[in-house]
């Protein structure tokens, strides 16, 4: 479990100088690895954005917490790159779908 957080925070500051490179120049002048790299880092930035009861008030979110092991498991996957249950599904959603989710269960129904 450690294991996998760690090798996922180093995939997510390894993607700081592709940010850097979009803000002088474009996406475009990525490689398709590097965007590719840049698109989950971006969905796993949204899904670690939880829709919380307090901010209900200001939002039409619905609160909901996220257990730790729904956590794990979606860097879990996100390692695999959800090659275990989205296949290559996941390039295909929006960083919407993982925004203010939370639950990787609700991701997988949309797919």
């Amino acid at each position: 479990m450690i294991r996998s957080l760690l090798k996922f925070q180093q995939i997510l500051q390894n993607s700081k100088p592709l940010q850097d490179t979009i803000t002088v120049l474009a996406m475009n002048e990525l490689s398709e690895e590097n965007k590719l790299i840049i698109d989950r880092t971006r969905k796993t930035q949204c899904f670690l954005a939880q829709p919380f009861a307090v901010a209900h008030a200001f939002d039409d979110y619905r609160a909901h917490y996220s257990m730790l092991q729904d956590t794990i498991r979606f860097f879990k996957e996100n390692l695999g790159f959800f090659k275990e249950n989205l296949g290559d599904k996941d390039d295909a959603l929006l960083e919407t779908a993982f925004y203010m989710e939370g639950n990787i269960n609700s991701i997988l129904k949309m797919s």
